[in-house]
């Protein structure tokens, strides 16, 4: 036959179970918001880059005279409509052109420009077609 074990005293252990419970919810905040921010970064990283083509593009096509807006690569069709103008944390992409280069930044997470988590999609070079 079984022996069966007397069913533990909980009295007062409550508080710690909640306690628990309370540690664990905040670790998975923590852990969720990680996720989230690296999530936000590689979305951001991904959209520079692919405003850095486009621009790049346009500048074969219309000339290297004036730096493009977003506005200018979805109308010259050389970015898809679909194409954010702003970044995960809602602050606009910076087009920065130089001579035959071609570079996109996000002011990152802190939402201040110049700081070392930009999000930077350094100058690339626009190669002209010869015709």
């Amino acid at each position: 036959m079984i022996a069966l074990r007397p069913m533990p005293n909980w009295k007062g252990r409550t508080k710690h179970l909640v306690a628990l419970g309370l540690v664990a919810a905040g670790a998975s905040v923590v852990v969720l918001r990680h996720c989230a921010r690296a999530s936000d970064i590689n979305q951001t990283r991904a959209a520079a880059f692919g405003i850095q083509s486009a621009a790049i593009r346009w500048q074969v096509f219309y000339g290297d005279a004036v730096c493009p807006t977003i506005r200018q690569l979805i109308a010259g069709r050389t970015a898809a409509s679909s194409t954010r103008m702003v970044d995960a944390w809602d602050q606009p992409f910076v087009i920065t052109c130089g001579p035959l280069t071609i570079g996109v930044t996000s002011s990152g997470p802190d939402r201040k420009r110049g700081t070392p988590d930009d999000i930077v999609a350094s100058p690339a070079p626009v190669r002209k077609q010869a015709w």
